[in-house]
């Protein structure tokens, strides 16, 4: 098996991200006004769609990138303190942010150049009074580790 290929990468997994997920996004995002009652539902819809995704590890993915993209996951939730719900939103975004990476190509592009241009600048983290109470550490602005 070609190390590419991957459980997101066949033709069925790819089929549903692109009808199930992509798809009620963009029409979502292109409806007018944003916000209704229909385009709440349809988002609720993606999100269930979403929580079907088999979860990426580093087993099943390939991409170098997307598993530092996991491994920047995985810090994040160590350190973090949400309530439940948020946590478990978060996860699905990330989740989904690594899927993407790892088996659509152009999207992997947009990330990977982001994380060139992140390393060319300056990123400064901010500042945050009381970190203790969003970050396990007392220091809540060091940023995730690079």
């Amino acid at each position: 098996m070609l190390r590419w290929l991957t459980i997101y990468s066949s033709l069925a997994m790819q089929a549903f991200i692109s009808r199930n997920i992509k798809a009620p996004l963009l029409e979502i995002i292109d409806s007018t006004p944003v916000i209704t009652l229909v385009n709440l539902w349809k988002l609720i819809k993606v999100i269930r769609q979403i929580k079907k995704l088999p979860e990426p590890t580093k087993e099943n993915t390939w991409c170098l990138n997307t598993h530092t993209l996991i491994e920047q996951r995985d810090y994040f939730f160590e350190h973090v303190k949400l309530d439940p719900i948020r946590k478990k939103f978060i996860w699905l975004f990330w989740n989904f942010a690594i899927i993407i990476h790892d088996f659509d190509i152009v999207y992997r592009f947009y990330i990977d150049e982001i994380g060139v241009e992140f390393q060319k600048t300056n990123w400064e983290p901010g500042k945050l009074n009381n970190s203790e109470r969003y970050w396990k550490e007392n220091h809540g602005n060091k940023g995730i580790k690079g």
